[in-house]
């Protein structure tokens, strides 16, 4: 028996390895397929929604300009992994309401925008936001734009977009969080990091707003592959549907892999920012000059934002106020910023400082009432008290006008 020779012996080896590596490389890759398109297909059917709402924001649908929006005229139940359940409703245009009876006007009183927070995350009805809770204090007809995990950019090209409801007041839901998504490239989560609108501070200050274009949302190659991709599926008689679906997974496929890359580079630039929040360093740790210098960004663009919205707002005979919400972290020993409260005074835009509130829960022994439990989102009781304090600024200024 001759016995292999060395060369083969080498070769053999080299050609099951590449083999066992093919395998796995094709596991995974039909696995991330098989989760993708499980993941971010787009649901348009309310049961479909309903039954897959516990996997992700399946209510919300790709935008080219914002990035992502609410999906408009659904109506489903979703449960969040802390617990709470929230009824979705929206209507046309992607607003939350609390009934499907409740079709927002063609015209309103006041449009809220912001994120999550504003939107009402866990709270069960719309009718328990502050948006909704202003409109019954006040009789006024409140449109909630709010849209889960944006940041101020986001929040100003949906304030744009609806201008044609002449709204009489805005308000914007400045949650602390958005300081971070004013500088992050991606959001949405951390294997997907959709690209979404934001600001840059270029090496001489000069702040410019990032637009979400063709760019950020697909390269030219990409979409070239995908149009020669899905040419083929034709030819080879699969139907257009089918074929649009799976053109449209193994771009999210490709899109999941750079974005998990892009993510985790996202999240080093805006670590600073993230460090530098005002309040995670209240009496932590010594502020450094790097710090300093990101916190100086953070407000920097925070005037360029607030400038630009009341502008915006202004152009229609509106007026702008502004919901302070800082992060929670069980206990109050700050206050909102006095460069915060200078910027707002600067632009003339009135403000509703949580804070205030999360002071008097403190006092009283009860500041956990202040959230969601195992959530972070604030509480039905949270948006009385906002809706509260928001229908004694907002009811004389509808009575101006």
């Amino acid at each position: 028996m001759t016995a292999c020779s060395p060369v083969r012996h080498m070769r053999a080896i080299l050609l099951y390895l590449t083999i066992v590596l093919v395998s796995i490389v094709v596991a995974f890759g039909g696995f991330v397929a098989i989760k993708t398109y499980d993941d971010l297909r787009p649901r348009r059917d309310a049961q479909v929604m309903s039954a897959n709402a516990e996997q992700g924001n399946v209510f919300m649908m790709r935008d080219p300009e914002l990035g992502w929006r609410p999906v408009p005229n659904v109506h489903f139940v979703k449960s969040d992994s802390s617990g709470a359940r929230t009824e979705v409703i929206t209507d046309r245009r992607g607003f939350r309401i609390a009934s499907l009876n409740e079709p927002t006007s063609d015209m309103i009183d006041v449009l809220a925008i912001g994120c999550s927070q504003t939107w009402g995350q866990g709270i069960w009805s719309a009718r328990d936001t502050y948006a909704g809770r202003l409109g019954a204090l006040t009789g006024a007809v409140v449109a909630n734009a709010g849209a889960s995990s944006y940041g101020t950019a986001g929040s100003l090209l949906m304030l744009k977009r609806h201008l044609d409801l002449k709204p009489r007041v805005v308000i914007y839901g400045l949650f602390q969080e958005h300081f971070r998504r004013n500088f992050a490239v991606c959001g949405g989560g951390s294997t997907n990091c959709d690209p979404f609108p934001a600001y840059v501070v270029e090496p001489d200050g000069t702040i410019v707003f990032r637009q979400l274009d063709e760019r950020y949302t697909r390269t030219a190659l990409e979409s070239k592959f995908m149009q020669v991709f899905q040419r083929a599926l034709r030819f080879l008689g699969v139907s257009r549907v089918f074929s649009e679906e799976m053109t449209f997974t193994a771009a999210a496929v490709s899109r999941r892999v750079a974005g998990t890359i892009r993510h985790h580079a996202a999240d080093a630039k805006v670590d600073d920012i993230t460090q530098a929040e005002p309040f995670v360093l209240s009496g932590q740790r010594t502020v450094t000059p790097r710090d300093q210098k990101a916190y100086e960004r953070i407000l920097s663009v925070l005037d360029f934002a607030m400038l630009d919205m009341s502008s915006i707002t202004a152009s229609i005979g509106a007026q702008l106020v502004v919901v302070w919400i800082p992060n929670f972290y069980g206990a109050v020993d700050y206050v909102m910023p006095a460069e915060i409260s200078r910027i707002m005074g600067k632009h003339g835009i009135p403000v509703v400082d949580l804070t205030e509130y999360y002071r008097e829960l403190d006092g009283a022994g009860r500041i956990n009432d202040a959230v969601i439990p195992n959530d972070g989102h604030i509480s039905a009781q949270t948006h009385a008290w906002i809706a509260g304090r928001l229908a004694e600024i907002v009811l004389p200024m509808l009575k101006k006008q």
